[in-house]
């Protein structure tokens, strides 16, 4: 009832929305069904939807073999979800790291980035990842 509810109710006015990730509890396995409830979910605003990644449903989904598996179907089902919908946004995606994106929008820069929250798989990758996200920020 909650996210149906509140894309029903409280879009008015709206021109576009960004849901920030999680879009799953931590408690639910990352299988297909989930991403594509979600997807179904999502298609019902009537504004153009950008989705930013969270840890519940990429990071925090097991072993690194899971969390490999749930990284695939995150990009498969919301990478550019906002294309979905015809819109003329000036969205601008990072090249090393496409989940992320910043766009202009009524003299407010907007930014959409993928800063890894969760369980530590890799500190190596978690910093590199952080630190790119960090200084594609400095570029813009």
């Amino acid at each position: 009832a909650g996210l149906p509810n509140q894309i029903a109710t409280q879009m008015e006015g709206c021109e576009f929305l960004i849901h920030l990730g999680d879009i799953m509890g931590g408690d639910i396995p990352c299988e297909d069904e989930r991403y594509i409830h979600m997807t179904d979910l999502m298609l019902l605003s009537d504004v153009p939807t950008f989705i930013v990644v969270g840890d519940n449903e990429w990071n925090d989904c097991g072993n690194n073999q899971m969390i490999d598996l749930a990284w695939d179907k995150w990009t498969n089902y919301f990478l550019n979800f906002e294309d979905k919908w015809n819109h003329t946004f000036p969205v601008v995606r990072n090249v090393e790291y496409p989940e992320s994106f910043y766009m202009l929008q009524k003299r407010t820069l907007i930014f959409g980035l993928n800063i890894v929250g969760g369980r530590v798989h890799d500190e190596i990758e978690w910093e590199r990842r952080h630190t790119a996200q960090a200084d594609w920020v400095k570029t813009v």
